[in-house]
């Protein structure tokens, strides 16, 4: 999915530029009213014909959904897509639920494998399904409180730094931004962020 800002409002997209083109052929539309043809190739045709306008129904509606579950999310975290990741907000399944009228699996289901493009990268779906850092109230100064905003300010910090900061000092610089998390929680963002420096 493409998400681009225009004029100040975001502009959602299916990128079709991979997606092959998929449609009846006018030939085998034809074959099931040809007269030529004996009766069960014509009710062959026909049945095949109900099923391939089925699955091009399904994958209309397929992207409808995806569209409209990507709209909701943007619209969430207005604030990730003006100003960058530092800025997810906590978001659950369940509220992009409520604002698509959608059942909660099914928002999971259209964002499992799929990928949103934006000025700030590339991200999966499910990325943006974040929840709360920490246990506390967090009132982040500088972000948007989700676990991987959280994690995104404990990059910089880590990447701004020759030598080795410790996990305390690290919870006592976040504390400074306005978000409390405990030591052990930075340990454990940061062992998933060094994990990730080694794939």
């Amino acid at each position: 999915v493409l998400v681009r800002r225009k004029n100040g409002r975001f502009l959602v997209k299916i990128n079709e530029e991979e997606i092959p083109v998929a449609g009846i052929s006018p030939f085998f539309a034809g074959l099931g009213s040809d007269r030529t043809q004996d009766s069960s190739t014509r009710k062959f045709v026909r049945t095949s014909l109900k099923d391939a306008e089925w699955f091009l129904s399904s994958l209309k509606r397929r992207n409808r959904t995806i569209l409209n579950v990507t709209r909701a999310i943007v619209l969430r975290q207005r604030d990730f897509f003006m100003r960058g990741p530092k800025f997810l907000h906590p978001m659950r399944l369940q509220e992009i639920a409520g604002d698509t009228d959608l059942h909660e699996a099914t928002v999971s289901r259209a964002a499992a494998g799929k990928y949103l493009q934006c000025e700030w990268g590339i991200f999966p779906l499910k990325y943006f399904f974040s929840g709360k850092a920490g246990a506390g109230k967090t009132r982040p100064e500088n972000g948007g409180g989700s676990k991987e905003s959280v994690k995104e300010i404990l990059r910089g910090m880590l990447a701004g730094t020759e030598k080795k900061t410790s996990d305390r000092e690290l919870a006592e610089k976040l504390a400074a931004q306005g978000i409390r998390i405990a030591r052990r929680t930075v340990a454990k963002y940061r062992a998933e962020l060094e994990s990730g420096f080694r794939r």
